[in-house]
């Protein structure tokens, strides 16, 4: 195989991950929050009944944090829930050139955090469709 053919696979593998594309969330949920790298991001997401009625962004606390940072090898999300459920959400990841792109995300278990890492830069991610999920129901990285 070409060295450039090569070079182009490699690159659109790490780009979008085993999971990434274009792909419309099965399940609804509410809110969305933007992030850049080197930010920390506060948000209060507000829970009745086990479903999510609302998430408002902060300025210095609330119950779900996320920062995204720069590393040698690429990007890391770290994000902490504070709450007593578990927490489930999409994130996109938004190109140079505004578009987005489905990415995986792992659940945010109970009073625990989570960390996602993609092995390039990104400029900026998409955090949406904040939902919570029962212990029973499938927690995979999805």
């Amino acid at each position: 195989m070409p060295l450039k053919v090569l070079t182009i696979l490699l690159f659109s593998i790490s780009l979008f991950g085993c999971n990434a594309g274009n792909i419309k969330p099965k399940t609804p949920g509410v809110g969305s929050v933007k992030v850049i790298p080197d930010e920390k991001v506060y948000l209060t997401v507000d829970i009745q009944s086990g479903n999510v009625l609302s998430v408002s962004r902060g300025e210095s606390s609330g119950n779900i944090t996320f920062e995204l940072s720069k590393m040698s090898s690429g990007m890391m999300l770290s994000a902490s829930n504070t709450l007593d459920q578990i927490v489930k959400y999409d994130i996109y990841m938004i190109d140079y050139n505004g578009n987005k792109h489905y990415t995986s995300s792992c659940p945010m278990m109970a009073g625990a955090g989570v960390f996602e890492s993609w092995p390039h830069n990104i400029p900026q991610l998409s955090i949406e469709n904040f939902r919570v999920l029962a212990a029973s129901d499938e927690l995979a990285c999805q």
